[in-house]
């Protein structure tokens, strides 16, 4: 292993670390596109309470945790 975050364990830190990521966030960390898929599975199999802020004007999409959430997995969650 080359230490490198596999691509759901890299969107699950960064939306904990209470960013609002895009797909640009995972493809200058060199995991490409696919941020949707990663979303989708959070959102719906795992229960994320992720929100998608999208920028009309260029129609990216924001996504992002509210703050101070926390999987159950890591105690606390809100």
């Amino acid at each position: 292993m080359n230490g490198k975050l596999s691509r759901i364990n890299l969107v699950k830190q960064l939306l904990l670390e209470y960013k609002e990521i895009t797909h640009a966030d995972l493809i200058n960390r060199g995991h490409g596109w696919r941020l949707a898929c990663q979303i989708d599975f959070l959102r719906n199999k795992r229960k994320w309470p992720i929100t998608t802020r999208l920028e009309a004007k260029t129609r990216i999409g924001f996504y992002s945790l509210p703050h101070g959430w926390k999987p159950p997995e890591m105690g606390d969650a809100k």
